[in-house]
């Protein structure tokens, strides 16, 4: 495949999206400052890169109400995520388990939708009462009919997917910011 190719197919990924369900999940997240709630986000690998970088952005650029707007990554506590006395799969969900209340958002990337941490993560914010959206790909995997809420990207090339979803992190974040009047 060309880089020429390659760069039309990321385009068509990202033509593909639905810009209304983009702005619905940006709602959600909207919903979850205005309320005072904390919104966290996980991923592995390059998802948990978006992760941390929605969370980093976030909490620089959005303001509400005067107070920063609380977002936290859960990949970013390194002592945490390389605990030996931590099952992996369980890794995002015990971070929740101490920290999240039902006036929280929990936004989960992962390329395949099937990540064994992330749908344990899922399962426990759902049964905590904390709201969750799932940005995936690939079909969507299991994440998309667990999440209260999915965008997914229309590809089964993870590094697409992963680029794709930096895409959404960063309109989102212009979207917000603009709707926070702090952009």
């Amino acid at each position: 495949m060309s880089l020429l190719s390659m760069t039309e197919s990321f385009r068509k990924s990202i033509n593909d999206m639905s810009p209304a369900r983009v702005e619905s999940a940006a709602g959600m997240i909207l919903g979850t400052i205005n309320g005072g709630g904390c919104v966290y986000a996980c991923g592995n690998g390059g998802s948990g890169a978006n992760a941390n970088l929605f969370a980093a952005a976030a909490s620089k650029l959005i303001k509400a109400n005067g107070a920063a707007a609380r977002f936290i990554s859960l990949n970013a506590n390194m002592s945490v995520i390389t605990s030996e006395c931590l099952n992996y799969n369980k890794v995002f969900r015990q971070q929740l388990e101490s920290m999240a209340y039902p006036s929280d958002l929990l936004i989960a990337f992962s390329g395949s939708g099937n990540s064994p941490n992330i749908l344990e993560a899922i399962d426990y914010a759902k049964k905590a009462g904390v709201k969750t959206i799932g940005l995936t790909g690939m079909g969507g995997g299991r994440l998309s009919s667990e999440a209260d809420f999915d965008v997914i990207v229309n590809s089964d090339s993870m590094e697409e997917i992963e680029s794709v979803h930096t895409v959404i992190i960063h309109a989102v974040l212009r979207w917000l910011g603009e709707k926070l009047n702090t952009s």
